[in-house]
Order: C-alpha cells, then structure tokens, then sequence
C-alpha cells in the first residue's frame, strides 16, 4: 500500500538531507525510485509525486496536487501493481500510466477536482479501475492514450461507473474500455449537465452497459470502433441533452440508441444493432453513407418526436404519437404511421410493407413502394412522382397522386382518391350495398373522370362506396369490381377485367358490356341480357344454317339457326354461368362448354376435307411423273431430229 510521504524511515536521512531532497522532487528538477514505499514489487519512477497530510482527507486518499504528475511505468508482464486507496487529481494533476505489459489495480474511486488527465502510453496489458471515475462539477477530465492495444480485455476495464456532475467534461481518445461491472449496475456512463467526448475507441460492457446523459448535456461521439454489451448496451439521452455521434458501432442483443425530453442527437455513419428510438419531443438525426450496408432493425419515433433519417437501411421504422419522421435517399422494408404522425419520403425505396393508420399522413416524393401500402382509417397521403406496385386505399382515408406509377389500384370503403397525369395498370374498386349504374368505363386515357358523377348516382344504401377521380390519367390494362352485401347494380357499355359479386348483390351487363372474368359467392348474381354465338370451321369459313343449341344444367335455354355470316344472337336475361353450346350442321356436330361474358362466343365445328384435300400428296406424284414423262419425249424427239442424215447433193 501506498503511504504518506511523511510516514517514510528517516532514520538513513538528516533533517536538512531530507528537505532538500523533498524539495527538488516537488519541483520536478529529479526523478528517483521509491522501492521502499509498501507493497511496491517493482521500481516506479515518481516525477512531482506530492501525497499531502490533510487532517480533512481520509487517510486511505491518494492526492495528485495541482500541475503535479503521478507515473507508472515498465509493468512487466505477469507483474501486478496495486494502489488500493481513491485517487483524487486536483487542478492540472496528470497520472501517467506508461509501457504496461502487466497490470494495474485500483481499488478506490479516481476523483477529479478540477481539470486533469489520465495518459496511457504503450499498453500491452490491463489497467483496472475497480470502482467509480467521478468528475465533479465544473471539471475536466481527459482520458487519452497512445499506442494502446485495442483488442479488449485488454486496455482499460472499470467496474463502477463513470460519473460527470454538472457542467464536467469527459473526453476518452484512443483508448480501449471494458465496463466490468461486479454488481448489475444500470448505467455505465452517466452524465448530467455535462459534457463527454468518446473518439476513436472500443468500449463493451459485459453486464448491463447504458451511456446515459441528462440535463442539457452535451456529447461528441466519434470514431468509437465498436460499443458491445451483452444485455443492453445502449446510448440514451435525457432532459434536453445533445449529442453528434459518427462512425459507431452498438452490437450484440439490444444495442439501441435513445433519446427522450426534447433531446437532440445527430447520428452520422453508426449501426446501432437493435435500433433507435425517440420519445418525448426527442429530435435525432441520422445520416448513413455507403461505408455502413447492414441494416438498421428498427426506428421508432414517439411522443411528438422528430426523426430525420438520410441514406439509411433499415428493417422497419415506425412514427407513433404526433411524431415527425423525414425519410431521405434510404432503404426500408417496412414502414409504419401510427396516431397522427407524419412520415416524409423523398427518393426512398420501400421494399416490403408501407402502412398507414388512425390520422396519420404521408407524402412521397419520387419514391418507390416495391411490395404493398396500405392506408386505413383517416390517414390521408400525397404522392408526387412515385411508384406503387399495389395502392390500397380504405375505410376513409385520403390520397391524392400526381405523375404515379401504379400496377394495382385497390379503393374499398369510403376512401377518396385523386390521380393526375398517372399510369395505372389495373384498378380493383370494392363497394358494399349500394345501387345505381356504372357506364363507359374501360382501359383508356381519361381526361377528366369522375367515378361518382360518371356512374349515375352509385348511392349507399346501407354501406360504403369510394370516390375516384381521374384527370389525364391512363389506365392501361382494365378496371375491377368487387360488389359486397346487397349492391344491386348495374354496368351498361363498359369493359371489366374482373368482377367479384358476394353477398346476395346483383349485377346487370347491359349494351356492350364485357368481362374477361368473374367470382360468384353465396347468393350473389350476375346477369347479361344478350348472347352472340358464331359457327366456323377449322379454316375460319362462317357457316350458315347451323343448328345451335345453348344449355345450362341439361336444359335448353336457347335454340337457332345461324345466318349467312354464320352467327346467331339471343335476347333475354341470362344468368351468367357455365353453359354447353351444341352445334350442328349437315351430319356434323360438336360441343363445348362456354361462359357468358357478354363477348361474342365462337364455336368450331370440325368439317371432313373435299378428296383432293385428303389425297393431295397423291395428285402432286401423278403430276410429277406425267410431267416428268412429257420433258423426256419432248426430248428424244428433239435428239433424233438433230441426228437426220443430210440429203446428198446431185453433180
């Protein structure tokens, strides 16, 4: 144990030999070994070292006056050094700690007064810290250190807690700690009105580990190589403190960073492991460039909050509470707005889940929703310049587009829509029992459309219908109907991609109007009121006089002769559904299950072919050998009239 400089043998020294030689080591003009103070194994060089008698101080106190320097240096390796009393630094007091390859204990508080600095020079070993480091109000302590080994255990380890009264500062550089907590400590750093600097360093925590400030703190955070804790290592900011951390890792199971009571943090580059969390009118920025590709698990804001997110990736966010969340340049699989918060997206990717509830709002700007969004209950939207893979729009939520991408449309309730200068693929409109007409609807470029106005008075009856409106908007591929409850509808001169009748709803086909396909459940109709059936044969050639028979369940429904150009209609009210069609002509017919769609059916009837169509192979031999046979007496003819021997002439 370390004791008074007073307590020390005088019996080898005189009086004078003795103060002079007090003298020149308080003025620092000497440096000499004290291999006699108790339980010192090895020599340590003491440079300044002043242990003042204070009849105020407890006797187990170790002082480190002002502008004075306390050393440790050449700790071998397996060599243990032990100062087992608090230490406190008083103004400008330095304790240098230097080419440790063994270890260092201290047993006691360290205790900082005014503004000092713990230095560690080429550590190779561990300096233990086995109770609390308390910086007391309106002190500074700077905890730097240089060629320090940075592969924790080794390095600094403390098992109490670093405590910063109001207005002290902490800044750590350069120097590997490990929070090794004997008892299940809820924090690890606390700070309150203070201010704390942690750069280029590792920290972990092998119990609880929690980097708390309070009361307008303030905090720069950079460079901090890798924070772990194996329960809960966290960062969390209370009372109106402000934080700028960079280059940060939090891991292992819930490495959060928190912040609460109007505190402010800006978070550039870090990964936090289990996420982010705002509460309180809390304000943080996060900024991510491309050096951090791992995802972010979850952000949530609450409470009023403001989040501001930039080139991030993350798993899922969510805005509770009245929050404000700014969503810039990321990638998020599944975002979430709860209870009148509000979500900004500019040029953000959402590639799983986009959902919003109660009274919350969107917008989007330039952005892209790969999978789905939802929005439910009042929540209400604007959509500039972006793409949706599915829109869902419901209960009585509000959306307006303009220069959307839209695959799949979906509007059920008595959600409002609004779409401008857009592109839609395809559109699924759901209404519960209501009446009235839908006309003239089809995939066209629509100038001016209104759902409502355009489909003669769709009125609610005892549900919901939807408003939508279209201003130079294209619909590309079709339009859907889903009619639930008892909708008694009906759809004159309009092309459908797909209609979904449930309930006991009855749907009316008039005019033109054609579907490519449908769904009947329960007691639900549907009904066309005129059938077109033409005959042709396997050539495509109409045949006229054919006897056509329409079926449903064996019995006959309609029966007629086809005209001239191989067609025949029925007008009556049929029930859409699965019918046979017989056809025959002359000694041949056939069969075959059609479905009422309001398009014109088309049935062939499989004719056998004239003779010179089955032996066609057999006239195209005759005709190459006859004419085969012509080319050769064409030929020796030619030859034996060249062949003639000439007349002989007379003398």
């Amino acid at each position: 144990m370390l004791q008074k400089l007073s307590s020390i043998k005088k019996t080898s020294w005189g009086k004078r030999t003795r103060k002079l030689l007090c003298t020149l080591v308080l003025t620092g003009l000497i440096t000499i070994p004290f291999p006699f103070i108790y339980d010192l194994q090895w020599i340590c060089p003491v440079s300044a070292l002043m242990i003042m008698e204070d009849e105020s101080m407890n006797a187990d106190t170790l002082i480190i006056d002002e502008n004075m320097n306390y050393t440790v240096a050449n700790i071998e390796r397996f060599q243990e050094y032990r100062i087992e009393e608090d230490i406190r630094m008083k103004e400008n007091a330095t304790l240098f700690l230097s080419n440790i390859n063994g270890s260092i204990s201290i047993t006691g508080d360290i205790i900082i007064e005014k503004n000092a600095t713990i230095s560690l020079s080429g550590i190779y070993g561990t300096i233990s810290v086995r109770a609390d480091i308390i910086v007391e109000k309106d002190a500074s302590l700077l905890l730097m250190g240089k060629k320090v080994r940075m592969t924790p255990p080794f390095g600094f380890q403390i098992s109490g807690n670093i405590l910063l009264e109001e207005n002290s500062t902490f800044t750590l550089h350069s120097i590997p700690i490990v929070f090794n907590q004997r008892k299940n400590y809820e924090y690890t750093i606390i700070a309150n009105n203070s201010k704390v600097h942690l750069m280029d360093t590792v920290i972990v925590s092998l119990r609880m580990f929690n980097l708390t400030f309070y009361q307008y703190s303030r905090v720069t955070i950079n460079a901090l190589k890798k924070v772990t804790g194996f329960r809960t290592p966290a960062l969390k900011f209370m009372d109106d403190s402000h934080g700028e951390i960079s280059d940060i890792e939090l891991e292992y199971r819930s490495g959060f960073i928190e912040a609460y009571n109007s505190s402010s943090i800006t978070l550039i580059n870090v990964k936090p492991e289990s996420g982010i969390k705002l509460y309180q009118s809390a304000t943080i920025h996060v900024n991510v460039s491309g050096s951090v590709t791992s995802p972010i698990p979850v952000i949530q804001a609450f409470d009023t909050s403001n989040l501001h997110v930039h080139g991030a990736i993350a798993k899922s966010l969510e805005a509770h509470n009245s929050s404000e969340v700014t969503i810039v340049d990321s990638k998020i699989d599944i975002v979430k707005a709860f209870d009148n918060s509000k979500i900004s997206m500019h040029e953000t990717k959402i590639t799983n889940v986009l959902q919003a509830y109660a009274s919350s709002n969107i917008a989007m700007n330039n952005s892209n929703s790969e999978f789905i969004s939802y929005f439910f209950g009042n929540s209400t939207a604007k959509i500039l310049g972006s793409e949706f893979s599915i829109l869902s729009v419901s209960e009585y939520a509000k959306i307006n587009t303009h220069e959307a991408k839209i695959a799949l449309l979906e509007l059920s309730e008595n959600a409002v829509l609004n779409v401008s200068n857009s592109e839609i693929s395809s559109v699924l409109i759901e209404y519960n029992s209501v009446s009235g007409a839908i006309q003239n609807l089809r995939p066209k470029f629509y100038e001016h459309w209104n759902l409502k106005l355009e489909s003669q008075n769709i009125t609610q009856k005892d549900g919901y219908a939807p408003e939508i409106l279209f201003e130079n908007t294209q619909i590309h591929k079709g339009i859907s109907f889903r009619f639930n409850g008892q909708s008694d509808v009906t759809i004159n001169n309009s092309e459908i991609e797909n209609l979904h009748v449930t309930g006991s709803s009855s749907v009316q086909l008039l005019g033109n109007s054609t579907i490519d396909s449908y769904t009947i459940q329960e007691t639900a109709k549907i009904h066309t009121t005129s059938i077109h059936i033409n005959i042709i044969d396997i050539h495509g050639k109409s045949l006229s006089g054919t006897d056509v028979t329409l079926l449903l369940n064996d019995t006959i429904i309609e029966h007629g002769i086809t005209n001239t150009d191989g067609s025949v209609s029925f007008t009556n009210n049929y029930l859409v559904d699965k019918y046979i069609v017989i056809a025959k002509w002359n000694n041949y017919s056939t069969q075959e299950s059609v479905e009422l769609l309001g398009k014109p059916i088309t049935i062939t009837l499989s004719l056998p072919a004239p003779w010179w169509q089955t032996y066609w192979y057999v006239i195209l031999i005759t005709a190459a050998v006859v004419a085969l046979f012509l080319v050769v007496v064409v030929w020796k003819k030619t030859k034996a009239r060249f062949q003639r021997p000439l007349p002989k002439s007379t003398p």
